[in-house]
């Protein structure tokens, strides 16, 4: 699905479009989600964020197994955090999951399979977009959301689901971005995307 975004962006900055994404620089993708999985990363890191665990130093992975979700938190290797190395939360039950018991347990679980990566580091980016986004009465779970830096600044776009492959531009739900500072995370605008 990267290369579809990448595809995508590279149609943008030929039709000139990425100059409306603010400032100059390479356009790096940072990472691609569902509405629906990031509401479930953010109903975990409630709990993450209770125990002052460093999510910016995580990788984050959204398992599913049948009708249960669950989040999964890796410490990236070079970590220095006091947090622990990984951590699971049961969002069915809203219970820490020690990983020891956990992933043989997931790992042997027909059907469980990893439906989404995040970087810890790009939830504190989206959810500040969110706010923004939700404030214009959308619901997240129906769209993709898309993380995007360019030079001094990140991209928050949100881009309806179900959306046809290469559709430049809104169709169906309307799209809608969010630039923000990379230093603060300050908006710099926010937009609808034709």
């Amino acid at each position: 699905m990267k290369w579809l975004i990448g595809i995508f962006l590279i149609v943008l900055e030929i039709l000139g479009v990425s100059q409306v994404m603010g400032n100059s620089g390479q356009i790096e993708i940072i990472d691609h989600i569902s509405g629906s999985h990031f509401v479930a990363v953010l109903s975990a890191t409630d709990i993450a964020h209770q125990r002052n665990w460093d999510l910016n130093t995580s990788t984050i992975h959204v398992l599913k197994e049948d009708a249960s979700l669950f989040v999964a938190f890796l410490a990236n290797k070079d970590s220095q955090s006091s947090s622990p190395d990984q951590w699971v939360i049961d969002l069915n039950s809203r219970k820490e999951l020690t990983v020891t018991a956990a992933i043989p347990w997931l790992a042997q679980i027909n059907g469980t399979k990893d439906v989404a990566e995040l970087s810890g580091s790009s939830v504190a980016v989206i959810e500040t977009a969110l706010g923004i986004f939700r404030s214009h009465g959308l619901d997240v779970g129906d769209y993709q959301i898309d993380v995007i830096r360019q030079g001094e600044s990140f991209t928050v776009i949100f881009a309806d689901k179900d959306r046809p492959q290469g559709t430049v531009g809104s169709v169906g739900k309307p799209g809608f971005e969010v630039e923000l500072n990379r230093k603060d995370l300050s908006v710099l605008r926010s937009n609808f995307v034709r």
